[in-house]
């Protein structure tokens, strides 16, 4: 597929990812999304197998940095919400 209609559907699918990460129902992973959403891409003939797995492997340490953010941040929010919080602050 390519032109427009490659265009629309690479488009809808961004947006349709996107408005899942924000709404994150049931607090599910944004991946639950995208991932389908970048088969549907190759799967359509939009992006080709080769130039997928070539994206992939020079963003590399860019996916790999965000999931390890994606795994830790859970714990790390539970332990920012259990910290007192601050003494006020005194103007003199």
């Amino acid at each position: 597929m390519t032109g427009a209609p490659a265009e629309a559907l690479s488009a809808g699918l961004l947006v349709a990812a996107l408005a899942f990460a924000v709404v994150r129902p049931k607090g599910w992973p944004e991946a639950i999304a995208a991932v389908p959403a970048a088969v549907v891409v190759v799967a359509a003939g939009t992006v080709s197998p080769h130039d997928a797995s070539a994206e992939l492997r020079r963003l590399l340490a860019v996916v790999g940095f965000l999931a390890a953010i994606l795994l830790v941040w859970p714990e790390a929010a539970a332990d920012v919400t259990s910290l007192p919080p601050p003494p006020p602050h005194k103007m003199h």
